[in-house]
């Protein structure tokens, strides 16, 4: 019985620090200096959506269309 405990203590102790370490994990990994910029588009012809996307894909990693 005693080593029933132990062990779901230690699955228990696991289960809990490691959604912290991938937390942790991915703010280090994130640059510091990137600047994230979307663009929304919400007209009706999708020649001007292209045009759009065409002047803002150098500065934008995010395009909604809604």
């Amino acid at each position: 019985m005693e080593t029933k405990a132990w062990f779901l203590l230690v699955v228990l102790a696991i289960s809990v620090a490691l959604p912290y370490m991938y937390t942790y994990h991915a703010w280090t990994t994130v640059d510091k200096d990137e600047f994230l910029f979307g663009v929304t588009y919400g007209f009706n012809s999708t020649t001007e959506a292209k045009l759009l996307i065409d002047k803002a894909k150098d500065y934008t990693n995010l395009f909604v269309i809604e």
